[in-house]
């Protein structure tokens, strides 16, 4: 049978704050047929994402290896809500060895969950950003920082991001790229450490102890930046 769409509601296409996340190392491990390694982390990735369905002022989709976060609306409490969660997110994942990247922008975004029909300017944006970025991280792009300023919740006032001069695979001049990222478990510790920041030198070391080395630039630009940035008082 047809499925067949009558009708896209333009009140669907509405100012929103957008969280676009990439799992990183997903293709490859598909394409080598290791199957099980590609389900358990898809699996927990997904479990993770879906505590966020129950967020007031949240909604989630997700596809392949893309996750999106985004708001209901363009409030302040949106904006607390999705950003509070892609952090969460960010981190919980890291800490299970599920590299990722992201980035978070604000802007014109339809939404439409019945046809699973999304698309707009915001999203266009975070996802560049989420895909420019050549480490394991989750950055704020302009779009979002503008909009903060607007709302009186400025970027450099936050005590989980600093600014860097993010490292990209690719050089676009027209693009910002010293933006606001998040310092992945900066001021979490357990028993003094910042188990984040152990997980992403475990992720580092497994690669070189396999002969891969392609990619342990990633880390190592992530390492540096946490390990420059922690907000941690003993």
């Amino acid at each position: 049978m047809e499925n067949r769409i009558d009708s896209l509601d333009f009140e669907d296409y509405s100012n929103r704050w957008v969280s676009y996340f990439d799992l990183l190392g997903f293709s490859e491990l598909v394409n080598s047929g290791k199957y099980f390694d590609v389900i358990e982390p898809y699996t927990k990735a997904i479990k993770e994402f879906k505590e966020a369905s129950g967020l007031e002022h949240v909604e989630t989709t997700w596809f392949s290896d893309t996750f999106v976060l985004y708001s209901t609306d363009d409030s302040n409490d949106s904006f607390v809500s999705v950003e509070a969660k892609s952090r969460a997110f960010v981190y919980s994942l890291v800490c299970r060895g599920i590299p990722l990247r992201g980035a978070m922008a604000y802007g014109n975004f339809y939404a439409n969950r019945q046809y699973s029909v999304f698309f707009g300017p915001a999203f266009i944006e975070a996802y560049i950003y989420g895909e420019l970025q050549d480490w394991v991280g989750f950055v704020l792009t302009p779009s979002a920082i503008k909009q903060m300023e607007s709302i009186g919740l400025p970027a450099d006032e936050r005590l989980n991001y600093a600014y860097w001069d993010i490292p990209c695979k690719s050089l676009e001049p027209e693009r910002t790229t010293r933006l606001p990222a998040y310092i992945i478990g900066g001021n979490l510790r357990l028993n003094g450490r910042n188990l984040a920041l152990d997980k992403l030198k475990q992720l580092k070391r497994s690669l070189l102890g396999g002969g891969d080395s392609e990619f342990t630039s990633r880390y190592e630009n992530t390492i540096r930046f946490v390990e420059a940035n922690e907000r941690y008082s003993p």
